[in-house]
């Protein structure tokens, strides 16, 4: 809680990655990349609950034995072309209509899994401290974007540029 206002941390881990299947799953560092979200989640004092938006039932398995309570998303919230912004606004109405009276979400992605509850913590502060309407963190790239390369068809071309270089 924040000054009395309850807070629920929602990571989202949907099944249907088609980079790589059930990427959520995958160890790192001995455990399941989901785990370390939701281990976040639990270190973190003002968090008053750990919700796990899923389609899929290992990762619902794994949620539930981390610690996590599972929503389970519906099929049109899961797909490739599937918002999170969507997502979200599914599970409010949900827990609105549970009766949860949560004045804040923190969304924790799997997909993040270094982040530490001293920096969810510092987010939630500012956000309620500042009265704002959300707050993102972000790190300083090692690379400047405009120097990054890609390889497509067997030609690089810069990113930053979007033209080819010829050397």
């Amino acid at each position: 809680m924040i000054a009395s206002e309850r807070v629920v941390a929602v990571i989202p881990a949907r099944g249907g990655s088609k980079s790589v299947p059930l990427k959520n799953l995958h160890p790192l560092g001995g455990r399941p990349l989901l785990e370390w979200s939701i281990a976040v989640a639990k270190a973190t004092p003002e968090i008053d609950r750990v919700i796990v938006s899923t389609d899929h039932d290992r990762i619902a398995e794994t949620a539930i034995a981390a610690g996590a309570e599972v929503s389970r998303r519906p099929g049109h919230l899961s797909g490739d072309t599937a918002l999170t912004a969507d997502m979200l606004r599914h599970l409010v109405a949900t827990l609105r209509a549970e009766g949860e009276d949560a004045r804040y979400l923190t969304l924790l992605e799997p997909t993040a899994p270094f982040r530490l509850p001293k920096d969810v913590s510092a987010c939630l502060r500012l956000l309620h401290d500042q009265a704002l309407d959300s707050v993102a963190t972000f790190m300083e790239a090692d690379l400047n974007p405009h120097r990054a390369w890609t390889i497509g068809d067997g030609v690089a071309a810069s990113v930053g540029s979007g033209c080819l270089d010829s050397t």
